[in-house]
């Protein structure tokens, strides 16, 4: 077990979220931007002290710790990633309002995340009677009903 927090008091999250294939994908990911950049935290706010730990001991610059979309496609949907730096408290409550920002935003833009929901829209009648086929009826000549098995 290790403890990522002992030297370098931040983490990077990520959460993702699946769109049809469109021509807007640009403003999607850049809402995603938005709302991670609202609620995480910024370079210039980080100590020097933690940025020089991360430096060193991650291999990772500046430009690695500001908000980022990543794309993965698939065969239903495109995968967008935001990942973002938070401290390593309250994570959860972090995630959460990232979360509701990005859906607050989607539906104000009108844009539908991807699932594979199925909408039944008909479904023929069905009648079943003990497990055995109903009889067939068939009018005669004279307007009587006549059954007989099917």
């Amino acid at each position: 077990m290790y403890n990522y927090t002992r030297d370098f008091h931040y983490l990077c999250e990520e959460i993702s979220i699946n769109i049809s294939y469109t021509p807007e994908r640009d403003h999607d990911e850049q809402i995603l931007l938005e709302c991670a950049d609202n609620h995480t935290e910024h370079i210039n706010e980080m100590s020097q002290e933690a940025l020089r730990v991360m430096r060193d001991r991650y291999f990772l610059h500046s430009a690695d710790l500001t908000p980022k979309v990543f794309y993965r496609i698939t065969n239903n949907w495109l995968e967008l990633t935001v990942r973002f730096v938070v401290k390593e408290h309250g994570i959860r409550d972090i995630k959460d309002a990232v979360s509701r920002d990005i859906l607050k935003a989607f539906d104000a833009a009108d844009i539908s995340i991807a699932t594979t929901a199925y909408n039944i829209v008909g479904f023929p009648p069905l009648r079943i009677e003990n497990g055995v086929r109903p009889q067939e009826k068939e009018k005669t000549e004279d307007g009587e009903t006549r059954s007989f098995p099917s």
